[in-house]
């Protein structure tokens, strides 16, 4: 009986060593993961960033593009308009020299 006793408190002891053993790993696992994680964040967090600066710059860049741009089809706008007054004055003088001729 008392070799039954024993035995049965050395499964017992055997079973608890394996789950405070089963406990370790699995909490070391855990520790892991989180690091894991924890990289992982800092990696997404710091493409994020990259992506935000380079959205920024690309942003700097259409505007000063868009500048550009407007300031290009003012000028033609201008030498439209120029062209347009010259034309009407080129027409009345046409339009005065044929009276003339024909006076």
């Amino acid at each position: 009986a008392e070799r039954t006793l024993r035995q049965a408190a050395a499964l017992r002891d055997q079973a608890a060593d394996e789950r405070r053993a089963t406990e370790a790993a699995m909490e070391a696992a855990r520790r892991e993961h989180e690091l894991d994680l924890k990289e992982a964040r800092a990696a997404a967090a710091a493409k994020y960033n990259v992506l935000r600066a380079e959205a920024r710059a690309e942003r700097v860049t259409a505007g000063e593009k868009i500048t550009e741009l407007e300031r290009i089809i003012t000028e033609l706008e201008r030498g439209l308009r120029g062209a347009k007054v010259a034309l009407r004055a080129a027409g009345r003088e046409a339009a005065t020299a044929a009276d003339e001729a024909a006076s």
